[in-house]
């Protein structure tokens, strides 16, 4: 056998030098594999999770978009919302009830189902649906109006300061009164809703009696609306500003509604302009009413307690004035009494109601007109001097407290009159909304950010003279 030849051995200094590079390249090597075993083995990034891929909608809906808060400072300049996401509707699923007393078929329900889901699920979005569809077709002018009234309402609320998306309806349609007469139905009808603003986190703002007239007709076999009519500030702005043709030429109706819509959306920046500015002013200059004096303090609480227990309902112990061109000053001015405000027959200036009769004399009958008149209260508060009480017209909107009244309008006509309830403040204490409950429309912890009025001034309460 042949042996083999064992090669030399390497002990010299310069071979255990190599020895020992050799060595710390085949570490590098190694702890460079590593590396990249870990790199690939993470989606590229041991730091960052990787962005969800947008096809998986189940995994989009565990990180919604947030919604705006009132915790969160709202912009000075309106500005929409962000696009809703579908986390921002609650499971609680939205929903409307038709009651007829059996004096209407399925298809009518569903027609007058369609036309009040319609209308709330644009405010659910502030994305205005179309509802002209609903109309018969030689009706064009009362469906464009109609269509009119929600686009201007979901511009109001959608240009809002605080986020008036709703995230939650209910309603109920009674039928109070339902005729026929030449193959139309007409149908008198009292809607109750519930809605739910994200800016409120769950309250349920409430709304009663707002009063519809529907007219329909079946139409080849379908029912359409022949005219529909609605006791609401949006529907009303429309129709202040609209002249009646009865023409059914579109292109002329949708001309002469483009105007009045623009010339709505005009006075809606107008008021946003003035309300950033008084907001503005709030922030930068808070208004001190220590100067303020008087013999005995308001109580806000009490005032506010009475304007929601009587927001629904009328308190059987005073005339109501709904027949009479609404109860809302009337309410009001029971709220700012159950505050301890006394009535006041003393001097010209007199606020008072003892019965429902006028009574211009300085004694304690009758009513004055400053009870229940919107703009005759303002007048009182401006001018009455000594007993009786002390309070502030035209204050800046976000002093606004429980129990002061504010009322709606513009500079030739004021015409509403609510209670603040509450206030919405964001997390540095300053107020971002009001809070209101009134009569004539009735509502309960209802925004004031909400209404269609392009008109707001405050009357701030602060007590009452000896």
């Amino acid at each position: 056998m042949v042996q083999k030849k064992q090669p030399p051995k390497k002990s010299s200094k310069k071979n255990k030098e190599d020895l020992a590079s050799y060595s710390i390249i085949a570490v590098l090597i190694i702890a460079i594999i590593i590396v990249l075993i870990i790199k690939f083995s993470t989606g590229g990034s041991t730091t960052e999770q990787p962005d969800l891929p947008s096809s998986s909608p189940t995994q989009q809906a565990a990180s919604p978009t947030p919604i705006i808060t009132p915790d969160v400072m709202p912009t000075i300049t309106p500005a929409a919302p962000p696009t809703p996401t579908p986390t921002l509707i609650p499971s609680k699923p939205s929903e409307g009830v038709i009651f007829a007393d059996g004096k209407l078929d399925d298809g009518a329900i569903a027609l007058l189902k369609s036309y009040m889901n319609t209308c709330f699920d644009s405010l659910v979005t502030l994305r205005s649906e179309d509802i002209t569809h609903l109309f018969a077709d030689n009706a064009y002018e009362q469906a464009a109006l109609n269509q009119a009234g929600n686009d201007f309402l979901v511009y109001r609320r959608k240009t809002s300061r605080t986020d008036l998306r709703l995230t939650y309806y209910s309603y109920e349609l009674n039928c109070t009164k339902i005729t026929t007469a030449d193959d139309e139905i007409t149908i008198l009808a009292s809607e109750n809703n519930t809605q739910c603003f994200a800016m409120l986190k769950g309250t349920e703002s409430k709304s009663e009696d707002i009063e519809h007239t529907f007219v329909i007709k079946k139409i080849n076999g379908e029912y359409k609306i022949v005219s529909h009519t609605k006791e609401e500030d949006h529907i009303s702005a429309v129709e202040s500003l609209y002249t009646f043709t009865g023409s059914n030429n579109k292109a002329e109706i949708d001309s002469a509604m483009s105007n009045v819509l623009e010339t709505l959306k005009e006075r809606i920046d107008d008021i946003n302009i003035q309300i950033d500015h008084a907001y503005n002013e709030y922030i930068n200059d808070t208004p001190a009413y220590g100067s303020i004096e008087f013999d005995h303090a308001y109580d806000r609480e009490a005032a506010a307690r009475y304007a929601i227990e009587y927001a629904l309902v009328r308190n059987d112990e005073w005339t109501a004035y709904d027949a009479y061109g609404g109860n809302c000053q009337n309410y009001s001015s029971q709220c700012v009494f159950n505050g301890g405000i006394p009535m006041d027959y003393d001097g010209y200036h007199m606020w008072k109601h003892y019965s429902s009769t006028v009574n211009a004399e300085n004694e304690a009958k009758g009513r004055t007109p400053s009870w229940t008149g919107v703009n005759q209260f303002y007048s009182y508060v401006k001018n009455n001097k000594g007993y009786g009480m002390v309070a502030l017209a035209d204050c800046n909107l976000y002093s606004a407290e429980p129990g002061d009244i504010i009322q709606f309008g513009n500079a030739d006509s004021w015409t509403h009159s609510v209670v603040v309830s509450q206030v919405v403040y964001d997390e540095d204490g300053r107020v971002i909304d009001i809070i209101i409950c009134s009569n004539t429309t009735d509502r309960q912890n209802y925004p004031m950010s909400a209404y269609s009025t392009v008109g707001v001034r405050l009357i701030k309460i602060f007590g009452w003279n000896n």
